[in-house]
């Protein structure tokens, strides 16, 4: 599933390197880098690119995680979905 620490660490604009598996995908953030699974060298690529690199404005990383993945905003969703589907019975 979605990892929460993937999001508290964008939240806090560390630079975030992250296998490619489907559930790291839920997470579009435009500086969270990618690398296929076991793909061994290419971690090591990323890793020193972003010791080099600019880390993520930290603002703007706090303000998608919130706007993106807010538990009130969560919640309201399913409480919307449940209710459709209700209706439909």
């Amino acid at each position: 599933g979605l990892l929460i620490a993937l999001l508290e660490a964008l939240s806090y604009g560390v630079p975030c390197i992250v296998s490619d598996i489907h559930a790291h995908h839920e997470i579009t953030f435009k500086t969270i880098q990618y690398f296929p699974l076991n793909d061994i060298e290419r971690l090591k690529t990323l890793l020193k690119e972003a010791s080099c690199g600019q880390p993520p404005d930290p603002v703007e990383a706090r303000k998608y995680v919130e706007q993106n993945f807010n538990w009130k905003n969560i919640a309201q969703n399913y409480v919307s979905l449940y209710e459709e589907l209700f209706k439909k019975e």
